[in-house]
């Protein structure tokens, strides 16, 4: 709340704005301030800015600085002077180019340093410096403003977005009490070189989406002198990472009309799946085969739908699930030197919707889904009660929690009483999302594409600074743009999310109404940097602290700026 208020204090400066705190669920609060352009032309058309104010820890920055933690990663001029010692004193290959931006230079700062070093430097203070600076700028020009400018600064985009998800709300009653007309939205978030051949300087028109994939393993417990009497629900995890895990033929692709060479086409990759978790549900050290285990993975999606990824990740796990059965059948005989087979087991793919629809014929309220609401309801307040840290450490761990349990383990441990309730037998895998969910924007051409294509269409022209900069797709990293938007062929198949995620409605929820009517075209243009979230987190100031304000400005200007103005 302390950033807040700081936010809102340094857009008043100098100015007359009247910046609001929007308060969120947890007790933060998100800042909004709506500048109203004075023209005479003014017909409620409005431009948003945004960018989010926290940032992610420093324990990276504790070696530099033990005694406070490593609090110096929000110092920057100190922090730079015990950077420059220590990699003075000697460098890996991997830090010399952290050296060379250590010691750069740059003319148009009168040869002061060209980089800025700090936790949140890049991600993504340098991003609401920026959107203050232009507000206040517009200000001081409102008159010339046929139209308004609202900034709106979120207190977390880095855990689930809540910020921006709190702020749908009251962007469609602020549209509505002053009768505003959205005519998109720039997001200040940073950029950075993706490739060698990549200088990160962008104006993304979309933005990724991201679905958390899950697997709940079943094997079958063995003790360890009889192993290929069961089947290790461990190895059937190693087989889906190893199957999911870098596999670029999941990359998704989109084909797309390039936004600067008319007639041309360009294809935009994403990323391919990485695992963000993998662990068997074994709480205590003994000879038995791990009986459970748990999955998760993230992938990053440019077109393909909910219902397209859960068709995807269940063959990719039957096909784990039979590759792992398939090879204990080999090594069996390989190992008995004989044509004989272990003993053999049914395997079992299926969905948690599926999962669910067992649970109700079991319980007998296959023709009551009220009755069955009610019974996720309990079970989700239950594990709510178990998840709090009042809970004994022995407690938590009989109950096979993580000591750091989020809404992924209250997922994972939902579909584990399921099971139980439908009885299902190993081997068995059982596949669903986790939250977040942050569905993809797709690129569209709107007045404020247009306006940044006129604006670098002159800097080339006339080889002004800015001719770098270049109209791109998708910003590849996940943002809060994903929760202003919700395109058609993802509001088509949320059945398919939200069937298929245990927590949305207990504990996970987004308003895909709202996000639908507030309908955005988003951008995204902010700070250039590098190693964000690291140790040598830096921003580029030259390119932005001047570069791209100065784009921005001139974007809004051309779509905003009265004709008399």
């Amino acid at each position: 709340m302390a950033c807040a208020r700081e936010i809102a204090a340094q857009l008043q400066q100098g100015t007359g704005l009247h910046p609001l705190l929007w308060p969120t669920a947890d007790g933060r609060a998100n800042v909004a301030c709506l500048l109203h352009g004075t023209h005479p032309e003014n017909n409620g058309r409005t431009v948003l800015l945004m960018g989010h104010f926290d940032t992610v820890g420093v324990k990276e920055f504790t070696a530099l600085d033990p005694d406070n933690s490593g609090h110096i990663a929000f110092r920057p001029a100190e922090l730079r002077e015990l950077l420059l010692a220590k990699l003075a004193k000697g460098r890996t290959s991997d830090e010399e180019e952290v050296w060379q931006d250590l010691t750069a230079t740059a003319a148009e700062l009168d040869d002061q340093p060209a980089w800025l070093f700090g936790r949140g430097v890049c991600d993504m203070k340098s991003g609401v410096a920026i959107n203050i600076a232009l507000l206040r700028q517009l200000w001081a020009e409102r008159e010339q403003l046929a139209g308004n400018v609202l900034f709106v600064a979120c207190p977390d985009e880095e855990n689930e977005s809540t910020g921006v998800r709190a702020a749908v709300p009251d962007l469609l009653q602020l549209r509505h009490d002053y009768n505003l007309s959205y005519l998109g939205l720039i997001n200040t978030d940073y950029a950075a070189p993706r490739n060698s051949h990549d200088s990160g300087h962008s104006i993304y028109t979309g933005t990724v989406g991201k679905l958390l994939p899950s697997f709940y393993i079943v094997g079958v417990p063995t003790h360890v002198g009889e192993p290929f009497r069961g089947v290790d629900a461990g190895q059937i995890a190693a087989e889906i990472v190893r199957r999911i895990n870098l596999n670029t033929a999941l990359c998704d692709r989109w084909v797309r009309e390039d936004l600067e060479q008319a007639g041309g086409m360009r294809m935009e990759v994403g990323v391919p799946p990485i695992t963000l978790k993998i662990r068997d549900l074994k709480t205590e050290y003994n000879v038995q085969t791990a009986a459970e285990a748990f999955v998760y993975i993230n992938w990053l999606t440019y077109t393909t739908t909910p219902a397209q990824a859960l068709a995807t990740m269940i063959d990719e796990a039957r096909a784990a699930l039979n590759t792992t059965l398939h090879r204990r059948n080999e090594q069996y005989q390989l190992f008995t030197h004989s044509g004989t087979l272990p003993t053999q087991y049914e395997p079992q793919v299926i969905s948690y919707e599926e999962l669910c629809q067992r649970v109700r014929q079991t319980l007998g309220w296959a023709d009551d889904p009220v009755a069955f609401r009610q019974f996720l309801h309990n079970i989700a307040a239950e594990l709510d009660h178990e998840l709090t840290i009042h809970q004994p450490d022995a407690l938590r761990l009989a109950l096979k929690l993580d000591l750091s349990a989020d809404l992924r383990t209250k997922s994972r441990l939902m579909v584990e009483q399921l099971i139980r309730y439908a009885n299902i037998q190993g081997p068995a895998i059982v596949v669903f999302f986790s939250p977040p969910y942050y569905p993809h924007v797709h690129p569209t051409a709107n007045p404020l594409t247009h306006a940044f294509r006129e604006v670098l269409q002159e800097k080339r022209h006339t080889n002004q600074a800015g001719h770098e900069v270049r109209l791109q797709g998708f910003y590849p990293y996940i943002s809060d743009l994903s929760f202003v938007c919700l395109d058609d062929n993802i509001q088509e198949n949320l059945p398919s999310l939200v069937d298929n995620m245990p927590t949305f409605h207990h504990g996970y929820s987004l308003d895909f109404g709202a996000m639908a009517d507030l309908h955005l075209p988003v951008m995204n243009f902010g700070p250039w940097g590098k190693d964000a979230h690291g140790l040598y987190e830096r921003v580029h100031m030259p390119y932005s602290f001047e570069t791209v304000p100065q784009l921005i400005y001139e974007a809004i200007g051309g779509v905003l700026k009265g004709r008399s103005g």
